[in-house]
């Protein structure tokens, strides 16, 4: 029952994220749940909500997600909008090529981080007209903080991470925080 309840929690999230885009094609993708691991946050310096991956050579997508995200109600939509987005760029611009993967990097995150914005701004369409200040109020699952709050927080932890003694112990640390 409980793997039901975030199954469904997702796929609520895909159709408004389609709706947002207006279309009714998204690609498949696998639903891998997973715990947040303390441990690993203390070793890393934190552990992702969610984590959008892509095989190049099967041209596959995978959803990771915390088994207990739907427990966030709609606070916790903008965190799958964000990697649906992964999910949706990695299937229009990689096809399958290792090049794209790497060069689709940097837009791919700009883009989602966009597109969270947008949902957790109330926005229904993407192409809606919109004016927000950077002192505007987002519910996050942090809780409440100003735009510019949400948008400085990743920029601040991956200096928090790079000022770590062990650093550079696992570059791959900082992959998450860009997407």
């Amino acid at each position: 029952m409980k793997d039901n309840l975030i199954f469904d929690y997702i796929k609520n999230c895909e159709e408004e994220y389609k709706e947002f885009l207006r279309t009714s094609y998204f690609p498949p993708y696998e639903i891998v749940l997973k715990e947040l691991n303390l441990e690993k946050a203390e070793n890393k310096g934190f552990d992702s909500w969610a984590t959008a991956l892509y095989t190049i050579s099967t041209g596959q997508h995978r959803l990771e997600i915390w088994d207990k995200l739907h427990t966030l109600g709609s606070t916790g939509k903008y965190i799958v909008f964000h990697e649906l987005t992964h999910i949706l760029d990695d299937e229009e611009f990689v096809e399958k090529d290792n090049k794209q993967y790497v060069a689709n990097h940097g837009y791919t995150e700009y883009h989602a981080s966009q597109v969270e914005l947008l949902q957790m701004l109330g926005v229904k369409h993407q192409n809606e007209d919109i004016r927000f200040s950077e002192n505007d109020m987002l519910n996050t699952v942090g809780g409440m903080k100003t735009v510019k709050e949400f948008t400085e927080f990743p920029h601040n932890i991956a200096n928090d991470l790079i000022n770590r003694n062990d650093f550079p112990a696992d570059i791959e640390t900082l992959k998450p925080l860009w997407g």
